[in-house]
């Protein structure tokens, strides 16, 4: 997967280069770890959680009625994939995000209330195997983490089936 954001010089989390996730970013963010439950708000399967990547600067824009606003940003990386999280002040990254000025939820971002707080959440997560521009691996393998990796839990991850799945098979041992 190659960047695509920002004129394809960033990632959707802002990076410019892959890394795996729950590792410092290439700027120096620092994540933590929210269970499952935490990420009810954001569409899609997390597994086995996710980093969250708080960024130091807020994205500013204008609204509807001219006023300047600005809301904090933060980025979610799935753990144990691969991560495109990283802040960035550039405004053409953001213009190609959100497919305009002002933030609007898309596949990839979220405008939600967090703790009272009104915040873009961003999903940076990656394909596992994603690498930088120069075709080497990303700065930490994820492969080496211990991570569970694969076909299968590709195909775990893009499919909403395994709730069903797990549905047939509690019915059948049920009975």
């Amino acid at each position: 997967m190659s960047p695509s954001y920002g004129g394809g010089r960033y990632y959707a989390g802002g990076a410019r280069t892959p890394y795996a996730s729950g590792t410092r970013s290439p700027l120096g963010l620092t994540p933590f770890l929210l269970p499952v439950a935490a990420l009810a708000f954001f569409p899609g399967i997390w597994l086995f959680g996710a980093y969250s990547y708080p960024y130091t600067h807020p994205y500013y824009y204008t609204d509807n009625n001219n006023r300047n606003q600005s809301l904090p940003v933060t980025c979610l990386c799935e753990q144990y994939q691969e991560c495109g999280c990283d802040d960035t002040n550039n405004s053409t990254y953001y213009e190609s995000l959100f497919n305009g000025t002002q933030p609007r939820n898309t596949s990839n971002v979220q405008v939600v209330n967090v703790n009272g707080t009104k915040t873009i959440v961003i999903n940076g997560t990656l394909p596992n195997g994603t690498t930088a521009d120069d075709g080497t691996s990303s700065s930490t393998s994820s492969s080496t983490s211990g991570a569970a990796s694969g076909p299968l839990v590709t195909l775990v991850n893009a499919s909403g089936y395994w709730v069903m799945v797990a549905a047939v098979i509690a019915t059948v041992w049920s009975i």
